[in-house]
């Protein structure tokens, strides 16, 4: 298998205890067989509190208080304490990371769900870039081919600095059968507001979508990293005949945050640490419930 991973993935490092919003917490964290079966054999000191800590039939750590039951006082880990970072199941050592595949090649990027990723995807100063870290072989079928070409036109669409932000979202717009980006902020709303919650403070985020005296936001070179995360992420994950609506679906989340930060600038003024914010809860809300993010897409497929 070819593996190939973002530029900015060495720059992560979770910030554990500093982190204001701990991946831990709200989150029932499931457990993959071969861990599970690891910490089921464990025989050390630590083995009698590791084994009341987990749910072996529903293959997950239990929660107390809303807080996975190894998150100290400190919200550091207890495995790792007490067995090292090696000893974590695969969701852990992963988060926040994802994982694109496509043929036999896999992709690896930082989600947005966590606010050190924003940080670091949203502030590069240059385009991100795919690095290969092992060489073998590709092997695509010509769809997976064509879908990759088109990423990449849309990817040099979104990164042309020579055009300003407007036009290149203008562009990319053209290549869609649903007029996404004109769409009012209550459109946007409608849909958002009646999904499923994972944080009940979105409800009130969502009412910057409804400020009708929206002022324009300087941040293109942090919208230029998010709109290209979106067309990175989604376009990949494409099936056929579902090439415009994914390109869709990545307007549709641009134009979403974009909205936000309009709407909280003509409230109160809106900074990079906004930016970040609303992309974190855009991403916990949308991009990591499969029900929400599949009635979007059919949104837009109903509206094609």
């Amino acid at each position: 298998m070819k593996e190939l991973i973002f530029d900015y993935l060495t720059d992560f490092k979770c910030i554990a205890s500093e982190c204001k919003h701990n991946c831990c917490i709200g989150w029932e964290i499931d457990i993959d067989k071969t861990t599970l079966s690891r910490y089921r054999k464990d025989v050390t000191a630590f083995s009698s509190e590791l084994k009341k800590g987990i749910n072996f039939g529903a293959r997950c750590f239990k929660m107390a208080e809303n807080r996975c039951c190894f998150l100290d006082k400190d919200n550091l880990c207890i495995i790792i304490k007490n067995m090292g970072e090696d000893s974590l199941c695969q969701v852990c050592k992963d988060h926040p990371r994802f994982r694109s595949f496509i043929g036999n090649t896999v992709e690896t990027g930082l989600g947005l769900c966590c606010e050190e990723a924003c940080k670091i995807v949203l502030s590069k100063s240059q385009p991100a870039k795919l690095i290969t870290i092992k060489d073998d072989k590709e092997s695509f079928t010509p769809f997976e081919r064509q879908k990759l070409v088109y990423r990449q036109n849309l990817i040099d669409v979104c990164t042309c600095r020579e055009n300003t932000l407007d036009n290149r979202v203008n562009i990319l717009q053209s290549y869609c059968t649903e007029n996404i980006i004109n769409k009012s902020g209550q459109y946007f709303y409608d849909i958002l507001v009646n999904l499923e919650r994972y944080d009940k403070k979105w409800d009130d985020v969502l009412q910057f979508l409804l400020k009708n005296d929206t002022k324009s936001v300087q941040f293109d070179i942090p919208f230029e990293n998010l709109l290209a995360y979106f067309i990175f992420r989604y376009v990949s994950r494409a099936k056929k005949d579902g090439l415009i609506t994914a390109l869709e679906f990545c307007l549709f989340s641009f134009t979403v945050i974009k909205l936000l930060c309009e709407g909280k600038n003509a409230e109160s003024g809106c900074d990079f640490y906004d930016l970040s914010e609303f992309s974190r809860m855009f991403s916990c809300e949308i991009e990591y419930s499969d029900d929400n993010t599949n009635k979007i897409l059919n949104k837009l497929k109903y509206k094609r």
